[in-house]
C-alpha cells in the first residue's frame, strides 16, 4: 500500500490477528484468503482490502472481505460501486458517515439486492443474527438496470433475527427499498427486526414485510414509490 507493505493471504488461506491492529484506511491486505480478527478489533475498513469509493471501481470484493470478518465495517464517504450483493454474516455491520457514504449498484445489476444477509436458513437455529446497517445511503441505480423485480432491493433480509436498519437513505431500487421475508422454509421466520428513521424514495415499494415476529417500523419517510409505501402481510 501507499503507506507500507501488503499482507498477502493466499487463496484458501486464513490470516488470524488476535491482537489489536492500528492502520490507516488504505490497502494493507492482498490475495483472496480470509482475514479474521480477535476481540481487540471492533471496526474494519473496506479500504484495507482495496476499496476506493471513487464512483467507478467495483468495490464489492473488498467490502465482502470486510463483511466476512463479522466486525463493524466502516463505509467511507464517497460512492462505492457494488457489482454483487454484499452478504452480512452474524455479528457484522455496515455503518457509514451519513448520506455521503454511498453504496451504489453497478449498471445491469440484475435481480439482486445491494445488501442482504448471508444465510437462507433451514432452521430457526441457523438464522443469521445480530447485525446492523446504519448511517449510509444505498442507490439501486434503477435507471441503468434493465432487469430486476422483487429481489432487486436495497436491503433484503431472509429470516434473520436481531437486526437493525436505521438512519439510511435508500433510493432508486427496481424492487422494494427494504424487504423482509422468510426464505425457502416458510416456518423459519424473521424475528426482532427494527427498521427506523430511514428515508426512501424512487422505489417500486418502500418497505415490504411478509411475516415475522417482533417487527418494529418507526419514523421512516417514504416518497415517490410506484405502488405501496409500506406493505406488511402474512404469508401462508
Amino acid at each position: 500500500g501507499s503507506s507500507g507493505a501488503l499482507l498477502n493471504v493466499n487463496p484458501g488461506g486464513v490470516l488470524t490477528l488476535n491482537g489489536g491492529l492500528i492502520a490507516p484506511p488504505v490497502r494493507i491486505f492482498s490475495g483472496t484468503g480470509t482475514v479474521t480478527f480477535g476481540q481487540h478489533v471492533d471496526t474494519v475498513y473496506p479500504q484495507w482490502w482495496g476499496a476506493t469509493a471513487d464512483g467507478v471501481t467495483d468495490d464489492a470484493a473488498a467490502y465482502q472481505a470486510a463483511c466476512r470478518t463479522g466486525k463493524e465495517v466502516r463505509v467511507p464517504r464517497g460512492t462505492s460501486m457494488i457489482g454483487s450483493p454484499l452478504a452480512l454474516v452474524s455479528g457484522s455491520s455496515l455503518v457509514g458517515e451519513g448520506r455521503a457514504s454511498i453504496l451504489k449498484a453497478v449498471a445491469n445489476f440484475g435481480d439482486n439486492p445491494v445488501v442482504k444477509n448471508l444465510t437462507d436458513p433451514a432452521t430457526l437455529g441457523a438464522r443469521d443474527t445480530n447485525f446492523r446497517v446504519a448511517h449510509l445511503a444505498i442507490d439501486g441505480n434503477r435507471a441503468n438496470n434493465g432487469t430486476g423485480t422483487t429481489l432487486a432491493s436495497g436491503i433484503l433480509l431472509l429470516s434473520p433475527t436481531r437486526v437493525s436498519i436505521e438512519h439510511c437513505t435508500i433510493v432508486n431500487t427496481k424492487g422494494p427499498a427494504i424487504s423482509v421475508a422468510h426464505g425457502a422454509v416458510a416456518s423459519v421466520h424473521p424475528e426482532d427486526i427494527r427498521i427506523c428513521a430511514n428515508v426512501i424514495t424512487g422505489a417500486i415499494y418502500g418497505i415490504s414485510c411478509s411475516g415475522g415476529v417482533a417487527l418494529v417500523l418507526s419514523q421512516n419517510t417514504v416518497t415517490l414509490v410506484d405502488t405501496n409505501a409500506i406493505q406488511v402481510y402474512k404469508t401462508v
